[in-house]
């Protein structure tokens, strides 16, 4: 699975808004061991970097949802209009 999936489905499943240290923490090993970082840093570096991608995906008209940040944290929500 994609780091944007795992971060889709940990913000979808969550109660309360997820942090980015949460998320971190939660994928850091499958990304580390997908190859794709090295250290902790660069894990949260592309966990930042998916998260935005992922924020302006579901900003488009196209998604009737958004993922935004809410209190500390990111949770998906039903777009006002």
């Amino acid at each position: 699975m994609s780091l944007k999936a795992q971060l889709e489905a940990i913000i979808y499943a969550a109660e309360t808004p997820i942090t980015t240290e949460q998320i971190t923490q939660l994928v850091k090993e499958s990304v580390m061991a997908a190859g794709a970082a090295a250290d902790e840093t660069e894990v949260k570096s592309r966990v930042r970097a998916a998260l935005e991608e992922l924020v302006a995906d579901y900003g488009t008209p196209d998604h009737g949802i958004e993922i935004r940040q809410v209190a500390g944290g990111y949770r998906m929500s039903t777009k006002p209009e």
